[in-house]
């Protein structure tokens, strides 16, 4: 939930794992089967992103996305136990 102290709850953001297989994103980054195996533990997926419409504040989503963004690597570890060099090997 985004909550601001003037204006209490103006949205939400919720981010997940990314889908297993995705030719076009795969292609647009050049991964190869290995590649992908060893790096899609590295994807985050932006599945919700919500500011409610009558609130109007300058810049609202460029700053709540700087801010998941900064602790998004963090956040990841501690709900998956992942972390950014520690991917899995099928």
């Amino acid at each position: 939930m985004i909550e601001s102290k003037r204006y209490g709850y103006v949205g939400g953001v919720a981010m997940s794992s990314a889908a297993w297989r995705m030719e076009a994103r795969e292609r647009w980054i050049g991964w190869d089967e290995r590649s992908r195996l060893e790096n899609l533990c590295k994807v985050a997926y932006n599945s919700r992103f919500l500011i409610v419409p009558q609130v109007m504040v300058k810049n609202l989503a460029s700053y709540v996305l700087s801010v998941c963004t900064s602790h998004l690597r963090e956040d990841w570890y501690e709900r998956y136990a992942i972390a950014q060099h520690s991917c899995y090997q099928r």
